[in-house]
């Protein structure tokens, strides 16, 4: 197509448009004949600018389109009318190189709505056009661009045009085929602009034509736009099918391969605003599969592996890419809400590691005061309510641990008053363990402390067993946790703050010595092994083995876990110091290394916490 006016017929043969099909016969045999004694054909229409290039077959070709009565329409059109003295004058002037002042000549006429003017404005769209592909300059673009755009869209013009060419039609066009070559003529210099841009590597080239026209033609779409929509929607269905959370990581090079992929997707969006097509319905189509590509992987990397930072910068640029409103809604959207969690997370990350180190007493300090601040954030107060429990459950646990050994080391009264202050911080809490039945603890506390208030070394079997029963009964009750912990440390509070107060005298009694040391070691691991187990595995319990023993394989279960943790911190050290160094056959070759501690370290922390 940039040859749409170097090899035009007329420029070919040498001819004007006035031309007779008998000229054309005769001047395709006079260049023939020359050919044949390698002869040079010089004529007075030739231009430097649109040299021709003169061969058999060229010259044969030259002659079949002009008698063709469809193709004859467009070498006609697309070539200079010389039908005035100006016209001959301006035509001197391009013979001689002198093209500034044959354009000024014909500037002169060209606002004009006369046939000189349609005949003046159409040989400066034609001129335009050959110094944009000769000189390759953008004011030449925008000229040539300017004047066709005038012509194409004037029914003025088109009614000369058929007028005109019907007086020098000798191959009988049809006023259909006329018809047809004005409705396609936009499609031709779409494909003449296109070609143009590709030559030149700069689609900016195009865009000036498409934001004039808002058409694309068939070179566009097949060799220019194809492409890029293919490569945006290759990148975008690989960016859906990355399933970065499947392995439970976010290895380097999956980071690599979504940076890969998101540029592919950036660049490629690019060339099409260079080609002014960015806002093309079919551009905005491939625009919100981009995006929608992208929101995919960051609610992956956010729901599934906890990820913050990545999810929000990738909704961005997706929010930046998305074509159509509904998207760029629905991705400002999830921006909105990971930005809201994020704030959310400053909030929550403190508590929570408080509550890795379980120091349930200090989280229990910082939370209080948030529980009214956040009354009305849905999330945050199911969250700060849960963690509440979790104090409470956590700080029972261990003060009845400490009571207990109290107990058995015969310290009574201080037994005493620590299962008191016990059940009293309990107290302070319990309205927001809301799924226990209050009626049925509060009778069932009662009942169990007046029993445990007259205990004697008759009766002490017959307490612990009512006591063990009423347990059973809590945990079918409150299958939750930390329900049924509070439960159980209310009822065990209430039990044995009356033996601590009575066992000093009955202690006295040397008959009941060996029978109340048996029974109460016997309720008080009960006790400890109901608390632990209930508190984090929701108040399942295990006879068969004690907190010590739980204890003690969780401990040796930490010190494997961090062993492995310590070694994939080295390993992870390593491959950072190739990635910084451009080492990538030694990264590579880490990596496997790398994923198999991965999986063991998951493993290993699964195994701990069900020691837990």
């Amino acid at each position: 197509m940039a040859n749409l006016f170097r090899e035009n017929a007329y420029n070919v043969l040498g001819l004007d448009t006035s031309a007779s099909q008998k000229e054309i016969n005769r001047r395709s045999k006079e260049i023939s004949n020359l050919l044949k004694i390698d002869e040079e054909s010089i004529y007075e229409t030739d231009l430097e600018v649109a040299k021709a290039t003169r061969t058999e077959n060229t010259v044969k070709e030259a002659v079949q389109k002009l008698s063709s009565p469809t193709k004859k329409i467009r070498e006609y059109f697309f070539w200079f009318d010389i039908e005035s003295d100006n016209d001959e004058k301006a035509l001197k002037y391009l013979q001689a190189g002198r093209i500034d002042e044959a354009y000024d000549l014909w500037s002169k006429d060209a606002d004009k709505e006369t046939a000189g003017g349609f005949v003046a404005k159409k040989n400066l769209a034609v001129l335009s056009s050959v110094l944009v592909v000769d000189k390759g300059l953008k004011k030449h673009l925008s000229q040539s661009i300017t004047y066709w755009k005038d012509l194409v869209l004037s029914d003025k013009f088109w009614a000369y045009f058929v007028k005109v060419y019907a007086l020098n039609d000798e191959v009988g066009t049809s006023g259909a085929a006329l018809a047809d070559f004005r409705n396609s003529v936009t499609d031709v210099l779409s494909d003449f602009y296109t070609e143009i841009s590709q030559n030149k590597g700069d689609n900016s080239f195009y865009a000036l034509f498409s934001q004039a026209f808002g058409v694309k033609g068939q070179k566009m779409q097949r060799d220019v736009l194809s492409p890029i929509y293919e490569a945006i929607n290759d990148a975008s269905e690989k960016l859906r099918n990355l399933n970065i959370s499947e392995d439970n990581i976010v290895s380097p090079q999956e980071i690599m391969a979504l940076k890969r992929l998101t540029k592919i997707i950036q660049s490629n969006l690019d060339k099409l605003k260079e080609l002014g097509l960015y806002s093309d319905s079919q551009s905005k189509t491939m625009r919100d599969k981009a995006a929608e590509a992208l929101r995919t992987v960051a609610l992956d990397l956010y729901n599934n592996l906890n990820e913050s930072e990545k999810p929000v910068a990738l909704l961005n640029i997706a929010s930046k890419i998305a074509g159509t409103p509904g998207t760029v809604s629905k991705i400002n959207k999830d921006v909105d809400t990971l930005r809201e969690n994020r704030q959310q997370e400053k909030v929550i990350k403190p508590i929570n590691d408080l509550l890795e180190e379980e120091k349930y007493s200090e989280a229990l300090d910082v939370i209080l005061p948030l529980i009214p601040k956040f009354k009305n954030d849905k999330f945050l107060n199911e969250y700060l309510t849960n963690r509440l429990k979790w104090c409470v459950v956590g700080v029972v646990t261990k003060s009845l641990i400490e009571n207990r050994e109290l107990f058995e080391k015969e310290k009574y009264q201080l037994a005493a008053q620590s299962f008191a202050n016990l059940r009293e911080f309990i107290e302070q809490y319990i309205e927001y363990f809301d799924e226990i039945n209050m009626e049925w603890l509060n009778g069932n506390v009662a009942n169990i402390e007046q029993r445990a208030s007259n205990v004697t070394a008759d009766t002490f079997t017959s307490i612990a067993e009512t006591r063990d029963k009423l347990v059973s009964t809590s945990s079918e009750a409150f299958p939750d946790g930390p329900a049924h912990v509070i439960v159980v440390a209310m009822l065990d509070c209430a039990m044995y703050y009356q033996f601590a107060l009575k066992m000093p005298s009955m202690k006295r009694k040397r008959t009941a010595s060996n029978i109340v040391s048996r029974i109460v070691g016997w309720v008080i691991t009960l006790i400890i092994i109901g608390v632990i187990g209930a508190a984090f595995s929701g108040g399942s319990d295990d006879s068969s083995s004690g907190s010590s023993s739980s204890s003690s394989s969780y401990s040796i279960c930490s010190d494997e876990y961090d062993s492995l943790k310590s070694q994939l911190d080295s390993v992870e050290s390593r491959m950072t110091s190739y990635d910084n160094s451009g080492d990538t056959d030694s990264y590579n070759a880490a990596v496997p290394t790398q994923n198999s501690l991965v999986a063991e370290l998951n493993s290993k922390a699964t195994e701990c916490n069900n020691l837990r």
